[in-house]
């Protein structure tokens, strides 16, 4: 069995937008379904961006516990990456932490795929945020969504209706400035 290994395009530490909680995010790479009006057109193509063992990418959450409540995976699709994604998930939830995971398929298309790595990767998330982007139906007032048909489904006890916050206390996006040689602006969330 091949070890495995993700296609990430970045990194977030200490979002409160994509899940409850302090959470770190990850963004992969690759996207088939290229909803019209996505945040994240820059996410679609497969391109090797960074190819990061899981194993060595657990040890940096693992520097993460006393930090966050948990990791948020969006993209891009993270269902493409199902295989090296089950193995993640695992670990997180082996390192006690919650998983948050977006994906553009529905629940129902999901399980209806019969496919033990995207069944993993359902067993080991909490919350599933599920259904393509829909320009359409755009409210940037929802928690943790950009459009009305996608759904904030519990998949564990972790999590319940009574954790999603009220919209008077949550921030619906949030932008981080990082400084090295060079500066590099994240914005997540909905706009």
């Amino acid at each position: 069995m091949k070890k495995p290994i993700l296609n990430l395009s970045s990194i977030l530490q200490d979002s409160h937008t994509n899940g409850p909680g302090n959470r770190d995010v990850i963004w992969v790479q690759g996207c088939s379904i290229r909803c019209h009006g996505c945040f994240n057109q820059h996410l679609w193509n497969f391109d090797e961006k960074f190819l990061i063992p899981v194993d060595k990418l657990i040890e940096k959450f693992k520097t993460r516990i006393d930090y966050i409540e948990g990791v948020s995976i969006l993209g891009g699709e993270p269902i493409h990456q199902s295989y090296a994604l089950s193995y993640f998930l695992k670990e997180i939830k082996n390192i006690k932490l919650t998983t948050v995971v977006y994906t553009g398929f529905t629940h129902e298309h999901l399980i209806k795929q019969k496919n033990e790595w995207i069944d993993y990767v359902l067993k080991y998330t909490d919350i599933l945020i599920d259904g393509a982007f829909n320009e359409e139906k755009k409210d940037i007032n929802l928690i943790w969504r950009g459009s009305t048909n996608q759904r904030i489904l519990f998949l564990s006890d972790e999590y319940s209706e009574k954790d999603i916050p009220k919209p008077e206390n949550y921030i619906n996006s949030e932008t981080h400035l990082f400084n090295s040689d060079n500066i590099e602006i994240i914005e997540t969330g909905i706009k």
